[in-house]
């Protein structure tokens, strides 16, 4: 279990990493595009298609990242008012629904990636299937991550009883 969380580690940075090349690249792009219209009075057609791709990838590493540091966003005013067992309970409920749903979206993007390879964006000739990309492994990833968690606590629970 320690290797394949490393592993995961691993590839959380190197998930950072790439959100934050695609945020430097959606700002120097943007700002690329506004002084080309602005002063040069000449637009550049591809910087709102870059910007788009970009921040898909920039959206589903954050993700990957959050996941990664247990720092997604949660609303503890239920679960704080719960006893114990059944903040347990709901712990694996709440990681089971998260496991499923992460399920569905890999399948998802599995399906979609030969449906979108003969289509391409319009300025960049990015295949769009290059969209689906970090729904994928992002996914993937997050199951990975949210599974470890789960076996992680209900090894844990054992250990207690």
């Amino acid at each position: 279990m320690e290797k394949l969380k490393k592993i995961l580690r691993f590839l959380g940075n190197v998930q950072w990493w790439i959100g934050v090349m695609c945020l430097l690249l959606i700002v120097v792009s943007v700002s690329a595009g506004v002084f080309c219209r602005k002063v040069l009075n000449s637009p550049l057609d591809w910087v709102e298609e870059l910007c788009t791709f970009l921040f898909i990838w920039l959206a589903f590493s954050g993700a990957s990242v959050a996941a990664m540091n247990g720092k997604h966003v949660c609303a503890d005013f239920f679960t704080g008012r719960l006893s114990a067992e059944g903040q347990n309970k709901l712990f694996i409920v709440q990681r089971v629904i998260m496991l499923i749903l992460l399920a569905l979206m890999f399948v998802s993007a599995v399906c979609l990636q030969p449906k979108m390879t003969g289509h391409s964006s319009t300025s960049l000739g990015i295949t769009k299937n290059m969209y689906y990309f970090p729904i994928l492994f992002s996914s993937l990833y997050m199951f990975l991550i949210y599974g470890v968690e789960l076996v992680e606590h209900i090894q844990k629970l054992k250990i207690k009883k």
